[in-house]
């Protein structure tokens, strides 16, 4: 295994060296600078050296010198390998002091090995059997040596001339950012102190208050030199880690918002919205927390879920179905006993059209009021607010149908402009059978007054004929009675006596009185067909009573 030497002051290019030679089979032996180079060299003869030429010490060319100068290295090939030295010059230098080859950094590793298998002979057959030397003399190579440092120094003298000015002008550009930044963060305390909105400026490593406006010492009641004491975990109830990941989400985000509970120093809890965003103050990143209290918000929310729940309690239990549709006719909402009583899942029912939920005649009345509802001049009326009722017969999923009665109002949002339809159903179909049933018993019954009105119609009748009848048979014999009663009394009264005369009279009194029941017989026969008359009555002799 061939032994090659590299000579890099900078560590990384002796590990990229490293790497390449071994991986291509050779052994690697490291040194820092030309001095320590000569001394590995001469411990163990290596078979190549690849040197740097800038380094501490002994740079590559004196090293390449004393190198071809020495009996025991010289027929080591030497190869300059530079970063810094590109000049044609530097090259000619080079190989005027017995370089073997100069190649410039970076280089393919392909090419690289190519030039090193070229030196070297795997077997030893390539073997340079006599070494490059220097072609000139001391004087000349130390000529070129002194302007080719000459020459290097000057382009570093320029070199760093440049970065002079760079760094100055950096400077003075940093200069010009600090007063800038200066005066944004006097602006920004500025603008923070007088804030209406409650603020803190926070520290994300341990949570401590670092400053807090005006507003934050209103809101939470403890002075401003107390609360910058405090730490943000002494006000929020929540648990410290679930603080502590909080803030530090805001690191990693940069922008996070959060609701927790915040205790005031009257001892109250408010329920609070922090909008926390990362930034750097006075070369520090720290949090800048805006607080909004939301307490009362929370309450609605919660009277509104509270309100949800039981709306959906009402709707997801009664038996009257409830349901929502928007202007285009399509179903946002059924509460459960709608899609029960149809057999629909909502999407099934959202599928349907209106004409395909009820029998012809039932779309047909409800098209017609929902036209009426939707006129031009009715939506107009933004303060319309009219509900109407109408009985549908509907369809079930399985073809049956049953009867609901459904009232429908149309919905407006707060503009007035109208959003949908509102539907409350019920279902009837045992009333509307119960009805059909007693219209069919009301006929039947009309039916039976009308055959018994005519039977005692005609009983009516028969009763007065025979009235009459019997008026008739009962007076010829009263007046016959009545008339030799009167021939009596006239003929042969003064032969009778007042007794007989007496008889006579009581005689004559009861014909009288059983006529008049003949005739009052006669009027209570005729009284089923008389006009019933209503007259005022006087209640002053019975109220007097």
């Amino acid at each position: 295994m061939k032994r090659i030497l590299i000579v890099d002051d900078i560590e990384e290019n002796r590990y990229l060296l490293r790497v390449l030679l071994q991986g291509s089979g050779y052994e690697v032996v490291e040194a820092e600078n030309g001095s320590d180079a000569i001394v590995k060299a001469l411990s163990t003869i290596p078979d190549m050296v690849i040197s740097d030429i800038l380094m501490p010490v002994i740079d590559g060319y004196p090293l390449c010198r004393i190198w071809k100068a020495d009996e025991r290295l010289k027929k080591a090939p030497f190869i300059f390998y530079t970063a810094t030295y590109t000049d044609p010059r530097d090259e000619r230098l080079a190989l005027d002091m017995g370089g073997d080859a100069f190649i410039v950094k970076p280089a393919e590793p392909e090419e690289f090995l190519r030039n090193i298998e070229s030196l070297l002979a795997a077997d030893g057959k390539q073997m340079l059997t006599s070494p490059r030397l220097p072609k000139t003399g001391d004087e000349t190579i130390l000529k070129h040596y002194n302007e080719t440092l000459i020459r290097k120094l000057e382009h570093k003298m320029q070199e760093l001339e440049r970065l002079n000015r760079e760094l100055e002008e950096e400077m003075q550009a940093k200069e010009e950012v600090e007063a800038t930044l200066r005066e944004s963060e006097k602006l920004f305390r500025s603008v923070f102190h007088q804030h209406a909105a409650v603020k803190m400026i926070i520290d994300p490593d341990t949570g401590k208050i670092i400053d807090a406006n005006e507003a934050a010492v209103r809101y939470y009641g403890w002075p401003a030199e107390t609360l910058l004491q405090m730490n943000i975990k002494d006000i929020n109830n929540h648990p410290v880690g679930e603080i502590q990941a909080a803030m530090d989400m805001v690191r990693s985000q940069q922008r996070v918002r959060y609701e927790f509970e915040h205790r005031k120093a009257d001892g109250t809890v408010r329920n609070v919205e922090v909008f926390s965003s990362l930034i750097r103050l006075e070369g520090k990143d720290i949090l800048h927390s805006i607080i909004h209290d939301i307490t009362d918000r929370k309450t609605a929310e919660e009277a509104l879920r509270e309100k949800e729940r039981l709306f959906r309690l009402i709707t997801e239990n009664m038996t009257d179905t409830i349901w929502l549709m928007d202007m285009n006719f399509r179903m946002t909402y059924a509460s459960p006993s709608l899609l029960k009583n149809r057999g629909y899942t909502l999407d099934e029912l959202n599928e349907l059209t209106m004409q395909g939920m009820m029998t012809p005649e039932s779309f047909a009345r409800a098209s017609n009021m929902i036209r009426e509802e939707v006129t031009p001049e009715r939506l107009a009326r933004k303060d319309l607010f009219v509900s109407r009722t109408i009985e549908i017969e509907n369809y079930r999923k399985d073809g049956s149908t049953f009867w609901s009665e459904v009232t429908m109002t149309l919905l407006r949002d707060t503009a007035g402009e109208p959003m949908g339809f509102l539907g409350v159903g019920r279902n009837v179909t045992e009333r509307k059978i119960a009805e059909e049933k007693l219209a069919q018993l009301h006929a039947g019954l009309e039916e039976i007054v009308a055959e018994r009105t005519a039977k005692l119609e005609q009983a009516n009748q028969e009763i007065e004929s025979f009235s009459y009848s019997v008026s008739h048979d009962l007076r010829a014999p009263l007046r016959a009675i009545d008339g030799y009663s009167r021939i009596l009394l006239e003929d042969y009264s003064s032969r009778l006596d007042e007794t007989g005369r007496d008889y006579l009279n009581r005689m004559h009194n009861s014909i009288g009185r059983m006529d008049m029941l003949i005739e009052d017989l006669l009027k209570l026969s005729r009284l089923g067909r008389a006009e019933m008359r209503l007259e005022p009555v006087d209640r002053a002799p019975w109220r007097a009573a």
